[in-house]
């Protein structure tokens, strides 16, 4: 009985707690409105550009294993303009993130992210970035042996390096180095 009677107090505070809600369809006074995406989450910066223009060009390069390059742009609709873009990142669960551009072309692509990131700068700390490239039908990983650098600037434009990487999941000689290059505009 005890339960019920719970069931119904919570069930009637939900109903009252959403008819509050519903009465109003503007923000309180003083309050601001956000147009930002649910995905993104709350961002310093809710300036955002709309059309095709709002992208990554970016160029990525592979050497030793595997040798392959390509120029790519990536779409950043839903993003905020590219200078607020490098200052917040990719507001989330727990800390900022950061991701390199993507090759639309899974056979040659770079998966590469900055778990902690903290706005425009240099970053070299491999347990905080998570980077994989796939070339030439093989997966890279980074391995205690790999070398990690990206920097992005305030214009979210930046770079990346990346040495000693091995084929997944077995480290061996056959490793690859390269980079990244990209432009936000």
């Amino acid at each position: 009985m005890f339960h019920r009677q719970c069931a119904t107090v919570v069930l009637s505070l939900a109903c009252l707690v959403t008819v509050s809600a519903c009465g109003s369809s503007s923000p309180p006074s003083g309050a601001a409105s956000s147009s930002v995406p649910a995905s993104q989450g709350p961002s310093t910066a809710p300036e955002s550009v709309s059309g095709s223009t709002h992208e990554f060009s970016a160029t990525l390069g592979v050497t030793g294993a595997v040798q392959q390059t390509a120029s790519f742009t990536q779409n950043l609709g839903g993003r905020p303009a590219c200078p607020a873009f490098a200052q917040a990142g990719i507001a989330g669960i727990g800390p900022s993130a950061w991701y390199l551009p993507d090759n639309p072309d899974a056979t040659f692509l770079m998966t590469w992210d900055v778990l902690t990131y903290k706005g425009p700068g240099t970053y070299t700390d491999p347990s905080a970035m998570s980077a994989s490239p796939s070339a030439g039908g093989q997966v890279f990983d980074q391995w205690p042996t790999s070398v990690l650098s990206v920097t992005v600037k305030a214009d979210g434009s930046g770079w990346a390096s990346f040495q000693n990487l091995h084929p997944y999941p077995q480290a061996s000689t056959a490793m690859v180095s390269g980079t990244e290059t990209w432009t936000c505009s």
